[in-house]
């Protein structure tokens, strides 16, 4: 997707590819966003380390992707990022 201001939305999901399409619709959904307020930059750093362990071989990173869909926004308001705002838009 993109911004208000055609600034691009990124949207990840990281989950294994399921057994069926009713296994799919079984499994819960996790919401993650980051970058709310454009100056919590800690966020894009916490962000990436949950992908980085998602997508990693780790078995307990395995069971989750198995288990659950990860829905991931990294960047939720790349406009005030990079107008450089803090708690505002």
């Amino acid at each position: 997707g993109e911004s208000i201001q055609k600034r691009r939305l990124d949207l990840l999901t990281i989950a294994s590819a399921p057994e069926s399409l009713e296994a799919m619709a079984m499994r819960r959904i996790v919401f993650i966003t980051a970058r709310v307020h454009p100056g919590e930059t800690p966020a894009s750093i916490v962000c990436q380390g949950l992908i980085d362990f998602l997508i990693s071989s780790n078995p307990e990173a395995k069971r989750l992707r198995a288990n659950i869909t990860f829905m991931i926004v990294p960047m939720l308001n790349p406009d005030g990022v990079y107008y450089g705002n803090h708690r505002c838009s």
